[in-house]
């Protein structure tokens, strides 16, 4: 977007959202596409943003969504409440939403054929109501709501300046902000929110990039191209509940022995989530540079190489600031169970009282470098031709222990060549027969998702007991703390498993050499 990439470089995913009213072109290359596109093998998606120019033009704009304007909802599949055992239909109410967006944009000269500007604006608030009620949610024993609001908003922001210095440099600067905030949590529509969990909580998300571009005409056949900027996301919470979670993995309505007030239907919680973002920033700074030079040779010859250089990073700290406890209300494990049942606590190494946690700082340096051919032989026939190759590194996210190496796997130059070429030929001359084809060797760039959740940055253990008590808030009284692994401070029920390290960093011996 506006020449940064922004793919989320934990997912692989989009990682920016723009307007459409903000964009002038989009561009798809989706196969056959020349060397100097990588770091994808399915397609490259270019997004450039609308330009000013020598007149002052604006537009404003409002748009409304809304629940008054949508059918009902589709009844969903569920467990029964009563019998986990079973399947149900059960038919939620609509909620309460309106979603306004106003929206205003102006652009135009700075100096007139020299200099332009373009700006937009356009926040997106939505505000959700939501009741929920025992007649409602289909649940004897849910939790009663009414009128719980949630507030979003994402503020979509859209800039850039465009200049013309002199006859041979053209330059353009571009900004792109959608920062987006969420205020409250809305309970769950089956009625398994406990009536005492806190939902006034909120939730930022941080996003911007700033690129910059500079085209220089050095000669009538040499033309040079400067590429730069940054991307920032990042996910931060304030206000989520600091306790224990206690969720029901298995409903135990009507399971005898148990009063009713500790009967409640699956994925019961006394919390919603006690999982909490300080930040988990994902960064990515890029510069490329490239030259194109024209020669007349057997026909016309536009020959294009450059260096792209792409710095990514990730720090998270993340994760359940208490430990989870999973109720298996009436279940066994490998044919051990107490009265009720058996549970499971997830706890963490590093801090017992705690349970999945996600830290660490991570970056890397991609190095692409390509060179290419577009060979016009004739008015009829164009063959392309280049190769691309990357050297990269994937990090891992172990910063405590020497025997982890920094990075878990490297590929160098030579390892990722790919060459590629096509041709277009326009059968009549005349523009309207057009035969085209293309082969090349497309390798993506390694997302950070695996070395995250598999080499250190993912941490957490679990613990399984007996459930001799219907009584789950007496569960870790014992173990206060959380759990310790010599099981010097065992929780209330009988040890039947654990801890299970889930997430045990171990290099050797589980990459393959020739990993390709």
């Amino acid at each position: 977007i506006g020449g940064i990439e922004t793919t989320n470089v934990f997912s692989g995913a989009q990682g920016k959202n723009v307007i459409a009213d903000f964009v002038e072109e989009v561009q798809v290359k989706s196969s056959g596409y020349t060397a100097e596109y990588g770091g994808a093998t399915g397609g490259v998606i270019n997004v450039v943003t609308k330009s000013g120019s020598n007149n002052i033009r604006g537009n404003a704009l409002f748009n409304w969504q809304g629940d008054a304007l949508e059918s009902s909802n589709r009844p969903v599949l569920r467990r029964g409440v009563l019998d986990n055992s079973i399947a149900e239909y059960q038919t939620y109410p609509e909620d309460d939403y309106n979603r306004f967006e106003p929206g205003i944009a102006l652009g135009g000269p700075i100096v007139r054929d020299k200099m332009w500007f373009f700006g937009a604006y356009q926040p997106a608030m939505t505000t959700t109501k939501r009741t929920v009620n025992a007649e409602t949610s289909g649940n004897p024993n849910s939790s009663i709501w009414s009128d719980v609001e949630q507030k979003q908003s994402v503020q979509y922001i859209s800039a850039n300046t465009t200049g013309q210095i002199g006859n041979n440099i053209r330059t353009r600067i571009s900004y792109n902000n959608s920062w987006a905030k969420t205020d409250g949590r809305l309970p769950s529509q089956a009625g398994t929110t406990s009536q005492l969990a806190l939902l006034d909580y909120q939730t930022a998300y941080p996003n911007w990039s700033l690129s910059a571009n500079l085209d220089w005409v050095a000669t009538p056949s040499l033309y040079f191209g400067f590429r730069g900027g940054y991307y920032l996301s990042d996910l931060q919470n304030e206000g989520v509940p600091n306790e224990v979670r206690y969720l029901y993995s298995q409903g135990n309505v009507g399971l005898a022995g148990v009063p009713s007030a500790f009967q409640h239907a699956q994925n019961f919680a006394n919390v919603p989530t006690t999982s909490s973002s300080t930040f988990d920033k994902q960064t990515r700074a890029f510069f490329q540079t490239d030259s194109t030079f024209y020669v007349n040779a057997a026909g016309q010859h536009t020959f294009k190489g450059g260096m792209q250089f792409d710095r990514v990073g990730n720090e998270v700290l993340s994760g359940e600031q208490k430990n989870l406890v999973r109720l298996q209300w009436g279940s066994s494990l490998s044919g051990q169970r107490g009265e009720y049942g058996y549970y499971q606590v997830r706890s963490n190494g590093s801090d017992p009282s705690r349970g999945f946690t996600t830290d660490g700082s991570v970056s890397t340096n991609n190095i692409g470098l390509f060179f290419q051919d577009a060979w016009t032989v004739n008015n009829k026939l164009t063959i392309n031709a280049g190769v691309r190759t990357e050297q990269e590194k994937v990090p891992t996210y172990v910063t405590s222990d020497p025997t982890i190496p920094e990075f878990g796997v490297e590929w160098g130059f030579g390892e990722k060549l790919a060459p590629r070429a096509g041709f277009a030929y326009d059968i009549k001359g005349d523009g309207k027969w057009k035969a085209y084809g293309s082969w090349g060797i497309f390798y993506d760039i390694f997302k950070l998702s695996m070395p995250r959740g598999s080499w250190g940055g993912d941490k957490w253990l679990e613990y399984y007991y007996t459930l001799d008590t219907y009584d789950y808030n007496t569960l870790l009284a014992p173990c206060s703390g959380g759990p310790k692994p010599d099981n010097s401070n065992p929780c209330a029920g009988t040890r039947i498993r654990g801890p299970i390290d889930f997430r045990h960093v171990s290099l050797e011996g589980y990459i393959e050499p020739d990993l390709k």
